[in-house]
Parts: structure tokens; sequence; C-alpha cells
């Protein structure tokens, strides 16, 4: 998908990103969807695309999955490098 204002090629491209707040409880089922059922395929074929999660009250079996290239960063203020 083109992004307007981005200079970077899709190509180039290889991170994901969640933002959502974790109180809708289908924000929460898709994120744990995305992580158990379609991330492990796109991490066999994108070794280093890492899946960013912006959402505030992140469950704990959410948080759990979090590690080098699953990032939980809470709520959006904490994360101004991705803003």
């Amino acid at each position: 998908m083109d992004i307007p204002g981005s200079s970077t090629p899709f190509e180039l491209r290889r991170d994901f990103l969640f933002i959502g707040g974790f109180q809708h409880t289908p924000n929460t089922d898709a994120v744990l969807f995305f992580l158990r059922k379609i991330y492990p395929i796109v991490k066999a074929r994108l070794r280093e695309a890492k899946f960013y999660i912006i959402g505030d009250k992140a469950p704990p079996d959410v948080v759990a999955l979090a590690g080098e290239n699953i990032v939980d960063h809470g709520i959006a203020t904490g994360c101004p490098s991705l803003l």
C-alpha cells in the first residue's frame, strides 16, 4: 500500500504496527490471533520483521509474548520514535 508522505518504497518496509486500546476485547483477540497464527508465517520469510504494539492496558497474555521482535510500547506517549 502506498503511504502518502512516505519516502520509503514498499520493498524496503518490513515492520508491522498495531494501535488500539485493550479495553476493547476484539483488539486483544486480533493481536493474539496475529501473533499466534500469522506472525510466525511472516517471521519465517522476514526474519527481521518487528511487530510494534501501541495500546493501553495490554492483558498479561499479550505482554507475555513481547520480546526482541514483538515490542509492547504501552500507550502512544511512551514511544515518540514511532510517532
